[in-house]
């Protein structure tokens, strides 16, 4: 009876909660993937496999009577470790859920909102009960065909140099097609073709059509015994991704508990990103009823930069190795080109996992092999990075709650006996209170290629702590923050010795039913080359400081009309050097459900004094896709998306954005730079599905 009074109870604001989080499925990342493009500069983040799975779960929701950990894990983005053995353990101890009003009694109200559009309570024959058949049979097919061009040409297209090294060898057309069948996240195959703009297409080093091709098969419970079956593309995830994490790894965000990896072990690829996955075979076997086996194999190719080895680190005459492995997945120059799949790598692990009441232990492998020596050049900041032939990684990692408190942890042994581990603990400090602590110690000679741990830059180099928190002291206020403090022994690009750094966050969240608001405010402190030279080729240190304020609010008009206004500020500081920005901007977002229309559009003005002011500002994007766009210097910034539903299967969405420098004649740099101060992108694409 309690259970039924207290889920009747929340009945009426769950379903205002609901419409709320109506928004686009990767604006749950968005404070992440900003923190990831403002790291690495990398723009074109495409990782789109990481929304598509949460729009499978739309389609065909979770049923959270049925779910196992494994299954549960797939929300691992939303749901913390510690928040998903709370709910096993209330389910173990109440029984089935009779409502998803429910979940309330079991997590604090924002974490609700996430989770609600991917779950249900039902006892429907559906996902893992449905017969093999139907599963192969009834399922969705969906074909996306996407065509972009940027109106006003750059430096790299245009014919003028004599050089062609400094001349695109494609034109400016990025296309991308994608074709894919799926019965919830049960089933699911499909195909990825893409070129990006500046790479042939179908001529040259592409006569044969597109510049990047992946394929998949996921299957989820294909026989008997068996939980997992990836073949081709796939991601593995090993422990807290010391030795193997593929795809996007959250990292630091705005949801401060949200630290741990747990998500599954293996996964489907469907993405468009050329460098971080897997080509091959895996396979997770069920051995007993507490635990599992995952093993995998790939033999890939990487883009890398060959060149013969100098005197002093040759192994044999006239050896070529590699100096550089590329990540941005372009082959739009003939240096580009020449630096495309030339290097081979073969990697081969698993994971041995046994399952406990309120945790698990595993143990983990991973052994990759390179045709090429991988041989960085020569540099102080290299004097640590990996060099060789062949790599191989082991670990063992746990969970465990009990009670209020939930640890997790990873050990990694590498080559040259270089032990790295991180391990972190959260508490429940009462129902509105979660305090979590995170400590890393990566060496600076542990190496792992396939590692994405949590760490502020990179696998190794690197000891830190984090100390986060989430209070919530009613059902409108949330409060994140969280403090983290890190050093780096040795050298690295730009910093000519040992270093540290700190990071302060603070985000305060007001919602109701039509209103959400927030203030954050980011100030991270880190060391790096200064102007004073101590000695030849190494500088001294200094502190770069950078701020950022920000003030976001959205507001339902309707039950199908949205604004949503932000205001940021950027502060920057090096030596006493100063630069400063600000950013204003107004969305307007219609969608109805039962209209075939929908529109998303914005208007953004901005000043920031230089580069070193920029504001990272995220974008909605066609579906499946979005936009991180930096902006400095004094401009505009204007988009409107606009998608229209024709019948039952084909859906035409359009998008143009344009940017505007007022105290500038060029914009962009190098081979992307226009003789104009504006630049304008056009795309659209079809989605059908049947």
């Amino acid at each position: 009876m309690r259970k039924v009074l207290l889920s009747f109870s929340f009945s009426f604001y769950f379903l205002s909660a609901a419409r709320a989080q109506n928004d686009s499925i990767a604006a749950i990342w968005e404070d992440a993937i900003e923190s990831q493009v403002r790291n690495n500069s990398d723009y074109d983040f495409d990782y789109d496999a990481e929304w598509e799975e949460l729009s499978d779960l739309r389609e065909r929701p979770l049923d959270l009577n049925e779910a196992n950990r494994d299954a549960l894990s797939v929300l691992a983005p939303l749901l913390t470790s510690a928040q998903i053995d709370a709910f096993l353990q209330y389910r173990a101890q109440y029984g089935q859920l009779i409502s998803i009003y429910e979940l309330q009694i079991i997590f604090p109200l924002p974490v609700v909102r996430l989770i609600l559009p991917f779950v249900k309570v039902s006892t429907d024959v559906d996902g893992y009960h449905a017969a093999k058949g139907e599963v192969w049979k009834k399922g969705k097919n969906e074909v996306f065909a996407l065509v972009q061009n940027r109106l006003e040409p750059s430096v790299g297209f245009l014919r003028r140099p004599a050089d062609t090294r400094l001349r695109y060898t494609g034109d400016q057309f990025t296309t991308r097609f994608r074709y894919r069948y799926h019965y919830g996240t049960r089933v699911s195959y499909g195909f990825t073709a893409t070129k990006s703009a500046g790479e042939p297409f179908l001529t040259g080093v592409n006569a044969n059509g597109f510049d990047f091709y992946s394929f998949h098969c996921f299957v989820k419970a294909p026989f008997r015994g068996v939980k997992n079956l990836a073949l081709g593309d796939f991601n593995v995830s090993l422990g807290q991704g010391l030795i193997a994490q593929n795809g996007f790894s959250i990292g630091k965000n705005s949801m401060a508990s949200h630290i741990e990896h747990d998500g599954p072990t293996l996964r489907k690829y469907s993405s468009s990103n050329e460098v971080n996955f897997m080509r091959g075979a895996g396979a997770q076997i069920e051995l007993t009823k507490h635990s599992d086996a995952t093993l995998f194999a790939s033999y890939r190719d990487r883009d890398a930069t060959l060149q013969k080895a100098s005197d002093s680190t040759a192994l044999h005459t006239n050896e070529i190795v590699a100096t550089t492995l590329q990540t941005s997945g372009l082959h739009r120059t003939r240096t580009e080109i020449k630096d495309k799949n030339d290097l081979h790598i073969f990697s081969a692990g698993g994971a041995l996992r046994y399952f406990f009441t309120g945790g698990r232990i595993a143990l983990n492998g991973i052994y990759q092999s390179f045709d090429h020596r991988i041989q960085p050049v020569n540099k102080p900041y290299h004097a640590f990075s990996f060099a060789g032939t062949s790599q191989w990684n082991a670990s063992a990692d746990f969970t465990y709650s009990v009670r209020n408190l939930h640890f997790f942890g990873e050990t990694a042994l590498g080559e040259q006996n270089a032990i790295a581990t991180t391990d972190g603990v959260a508490v429940a400090v009462g129902k509105p209170l979660t305090l979590n602590l995170l400590f890393r110690s990566l060496p600076k000679n542990y190496h792992a290629l396939s590692a994405q741990p949590f760490s502020q830059n990179g696998s190794s180099n690197e000891t830190g702590l984090y100390i986060g928190g989430v209070f919530q002291p009613d059902k409108r206020w949330t409060a994140n923050a969280y403090a983290d403090f890190w050093r780096q022994p040795a050298s690295k690009y730009l910093v000519d010795g040992p270093s540290h750094g700190l990071e302060y966050f603070t985000k305060v969240d007001y919602n109701t039913k039509k209103l959400d608001a927030y203030l954050q405010i980011r100030h991270i402190v880190e060391q790096t080359n200064g102007k004073t030279i101590v000695e030849p080729g190494v500088h001294a240190l200094v502190d770069k400081s950078r701020t950022q304020i920000r003030f976001n609010l959205n507001r339902k008009v309707s039950k199908f009309l949205e604004w949503r206004n932000r205001a940021e500020m950027a502060f920057y500081e090096k030596e006493g050097v100063q630069s400063a920005g600000w950013l204003i901007h107004q969305d307007v977002i219609y969608k109805n459900p039962v209209r075939p229309l929908h529109i998303s559009a914005r208007i953004a003005f901005f000043n920031t004094k230089d580069y070193n002011s920029a504001i990272y500002d995220y974008e909605n994007d066609l579906t499946y896709q979005f936009t991180i766009v930096p902006s400095y210097y004094e401009g505009s910034r204007v988009y409107i998306n606009a998608g229209y539903r024709f019948g039952k299967h084909w859906t035409v969405e359009a998008r143009v954005a344009n940017t505007y420098l007022y105290n500038r004649t060029t914009i962009g740099t190098g081979l992307d730079q226009i003789s104009a101060p504006h630049r304008t992108d056009v795309k659209m694409q079809v989605h059908i599905d049947f």
